[in-house]
């Protein structure tokens, strides 16, 4: 479990977290590490290497995104996931935007 701060509220990576629903009738829907992350194609760009779930409120802000035949992770919101079902996250991204999403460095 490793502590970020980016210079929002400070965060930790998480295996697990809830992602936050704005309906407060319905349940959050839980994001694990090693689920399958398809673009808006539903092509498979990758898998959740881990959560970024914030100090203060454990709200889930972003997950990291290893992609298939890399070495560095990506920094998602949890704001581009389109839908989660069966143990996939569906993003509302194509593959060439999710290849602009910022890089994740351990120092941070």
């Amino acid at each position: 479990m490793d502590t970020l701060d980016d210079g929002h509220s400070p965060s930790t990576l998480m295996e697990s977290g809830i992602l936050p629903i704005a309906d407060p009738m319905v349940t959050g829907v839980r994001l694990q590490r090693g689920m399958l992350v398809l673009d808006q194609d539903e092509l498979v760009v990758g898998h959740v290497a881990a959560l970024v779930v914030t100090h203060n409120a454990h709200v889930t802000t972003h997950f990291l995104l290893h992609e298939e035949h890399q070495s560095h992770y990506r920094r998602c919101p949890v704001e581009l996931i389109k839908a989660v079902v069966a143990g996939r996250i569906q993003l509302r991204i194509v593959r060439e935007k999710v290849q602009n999403l910022p890089l994740w460095h351990s120092n941070e």
